[in-house]
């Protein structure tokens, strides 16, 4: 504290006084940022998730206990519907409608082979079981895999499908893998299921209800017994439906989507992360924004690209970072040499987290770009970035707007603007600076050490 209150009281003297109110200076200085600051200004969390991570964050039992609540439901809902379902297939069989009965016992199966051909890709692309499969090595495991295929093939999606509403609390007792891999069947299960199944079952069942009711000369009539079979087959679908709606506008709104951009989102998670492109260096820039993702992905992508020497660019923006994650992303930056600009907005970056990512700056030399903003960085935090930026030689641009930074913490800046030779930008707009002496402070030490104006943004 006493050589940052010495390193301030230096320019106190020196001081020239700014003859522009700070909003008209920050409007200024957005004309001249460079190309999408003003996009990186002004970015921030949705109104929805800033609400839910308040709770989170204020009642954590409770909020778990909601998650279980909806994990629960879902499981229920989503048998109950097979179970109408099958139901209805069996009921068609048995009043001899071969015709119903082969397109709902289609609409099913369809759904459930698509599951069965998402497992066996995944397998087969990222052998799970680590089977050598040169000639003459784990003969053994060949012989095992292939005699349990009919097994976990076929049965593979009956516990996945137990395990899917449930995986994410449960993520810290799975094999980091087997929770990546619950990430990409989720998508894959939730279009699948609502695109081949849940959907045109439920039109098909209204279909044979309400025109052949209308009509029988035309379908030949349906009898009492398949009507309440129907009836009650359309009402939970209905239910399951209206429920998985209410979840997909709630995820939309938390993540600031629109439909498009959600159903964008549920595709490229699907596909699944794409370590193996990152670890031959076949990708310059990975963009995975608006992605969920759960420590045990960060885990490996972290992995992935610290070793990987073609890309430049990662955006990692509103994919619900937190402390842990952001601990897998500083051992990254400590074996990367190739990466210019992480985007690591709109996440769960804490203090904490900051620290842990201040560390490898102090001896990376390839990160120009670092976007912090809208997350959870107090006053604080500054003080971890403190000794990173006075010895940090290539950051170029730091975006810190958005967050929680105060006047004390402000202050922590002094000596490392004084000395870092690097920056060229530094946005700490949109926080809780009141200050405006220290402002006027802090913009001299920028323009007397930067030999220019401009580039510092309150």
């Amino acid at each position: 504290m006493d050589r940052m209150e010495a390193g301030m009281e230096n320019y106190d003297t020196a001081m020239v006084a700014v003859g522009v109110g700070g909003a008209v200076a920050g409007a200024a200085l957005t004309k001249i940022a460079p190309e999408g600051a003003k996009r990186t200004i002004k970015r921030a969390k949705s109104y929805t998730r800033k609400r839910v991570e308040k709770f989170e964050e204020k009642y954590p039992c409770p909020f778990k206990t909601i998650l279980f609540s909806i994990a629960a439901v879902n499981l229920a809902l989503y048998y109950s519907d097979v179970y109408s379902d099958g139901d209805v297939t069996a009921t068609f069989y048995e009043y001899e409608h071969y015709g119903w009965f082969a397109i709902s016992a289609g609409l099913m199966g369809g759904q459930y082979f698509v599951a069965m051909g998402g497992i066996a890709y995944y397998v087969r692309k990222e052998n799970p079981f680590g089977i050598d499969w040169d000639p003459g090595h784990d003969t053994g495991k060949k012989i095992l895999f292939f005699v349990t295929i009919p097994f976990w093939l076929v049965l593979g999606p009956l516990f996945l499908d137990i395990l899917m509403p449930f995986y994410r609390l449960l993520q810290n007792c799975l094999p980091d893998k087997l929770v990546t891999f619950m990430v990409q069947y989720e998508a894959t299960r939730t279009l699948s299921e609502n695109m081949l199944e849940s959907i045109p079952q439920m039109a098909f069942q209204a279909h044979i209800y309400f025109f052949c009711k209308e009509n029988e000369a035309e379908c030949g009539g349906i009898s009492q017994e398949v009507g309440t079979v129907l009836l009650r087959s359309m009402i939970i679908s209905g239910i399951a439906i209206l429920f998985h709606l209410v979840q997909v506008v709630y995820e939309m709104k938390k993540e600031g989507l629109g439909f498009c951009g959600y159903m964008k989102s549920l595709m490229t998670m699907g596909a699944g992360l794409p370590l193996k492109a990152i670890t031959s260096d076949r990708i310059e820039k990975l963009d995975l924004s608006n992605q969920e993702l759960l420590p045990a992905q960060v885990s490996l992508l972290a992995a992935a690209i610290g070793n990987n020497k073609s890309l430049r660019e990662v955006g990692l923006r509103s994919c619900n970072i937190d402390d842990e994650g952001a601990r897998h992303l500083a051992s990254m930056l400590e074996k990367n040499t190739s990466l210019e600009t992480l985007d690591l907005g709109c996440n769960k970056i804490t203090d904490v987290s900051l620290k842990h990512l201040a560390i490898p700056l102090e001896k990376n030399t390839s990160l120009k770009e670092l976007h912090l903003s809208s997350n959870n960085i107090t006053g604080n935090g500054l003080k971890h970035l403190a000794i990173p930026l006075e010895k940090n030689t290539s950051l170029e641009e730091l975006w810190l707007n958005g967050n929680k930074i105060t006047d004390d913490g402000l202050k922590h800046l002094a000596i490392p603007l004084e000395k870092n030779t690097s920056l060229k930008w530094l946005s700490l707009s949109y926080n809780k600076i009141t200050d405006d002496n220290l402002k006027r402070k802090l913009k001299d030490i920028w323009n007397k050490t930067k030999g220019r104006k401009g580039g510092l943004l309150f």
